[in-house]
């Protein structure tokens, strides 16, 4: 999403497991389980991604069309010459309970 402009530092930059669970157990929660996960997001068509951005409203709040038309172009641009376009995510799962005093 870089092509976006959207930047790896924002106020999401550290919202991470490793922080999740220290902020819980700082407030008093157990941890029961944790995963993670990394891949990539394939979008094969530029109205996917777009449908996409407006689902996930807070990676680029001030989104429309008119508005990154340069970077949609270059996107769609990249889509019919591979096929695709690959956006990585990062994820992470996390279950706590409240300690029981």
């Amino acid at each position: 999403m870089k092509l976006l402009g959207i930047c790896e530092v924002n106020e999401f930059s550290d919202w991470n497991l490793f922080n999740a669970i220290s902020g819980l157990q700082n407030a008093g929660f157990e941890i029961i389980e944790r995963n993670e996960a990394a891949g990539f997001t394939i979008f094969k068509d530029l109205e996917a991604l777009i449908s996409y951005i407006k689902v996930i409203n807070w990676l680029i709040p001030d989104f429309s069309k008119k508005k990154y038309r340069i970077e949609l172009d270059e996107i769609s641009r990249i889509i019919r010459i591979e096929g695709c376009f690959n956006s990585t995510l990062d994820r992470f799962f996390l279950l706590a309970e409240k300690k029981k005093l």
